[in-house]
């Protein structure tokens, strides 16, 4: 079980409108991970409330805007302490005014993990 804080900063599409108007969309989500299978990979999976924030409004919309997420992911072990992930996620919109920040995500990186790992 875990909790992961995220943040995405989208910018208006261009010519949508003469007001510069951003989302910052910030995501709480609550994450399990399954046991790893034949030493190789492990599934995780979970989601959580998001929050948009207009750094810029204007007098039209909501300042915040409330939605939900989430995601699910594969982790490939190459050592001991570091692994590569692959995950597949999406949001609901964060913009009181638009949705152009909503919909899918697909993400790929590599965790490294730190302190003792063969401790129990």
């Amino acid at each position: 079980m875990g909790m992961r804080l995220q943040g995405i900063f989208v910018h208006p599409p261009v010519g949508i409108s003469d007001h510069y108007d951003p989302v910052i969309n910030t995501g709480l989500e609550f994450f399990g991970r399954g046991p790893v299978w034949l030493g190789l990979f492990r599934v995780y999976g979970g989601g959580g409330a998001w929050v948009g924030i207009r750094p810029n409004p204007n007098d039209m919309g909501k300042v915040y805007q409330f939605s939900g997420g989430g995601h699910i992911g594969a982790e490939f072990l190459v050592a001991p302490r570091m692994s590569f992930t692959f995950e597949l996620g999406g949001q609901g919109p964060g913009h009181g005014l638009r949705s152009d920040d909503a919909g899918a995500s697909v993400m790929g990186g590599f965790m490294i993990y730190l302190g003792d790992v063969l401790r129990r």
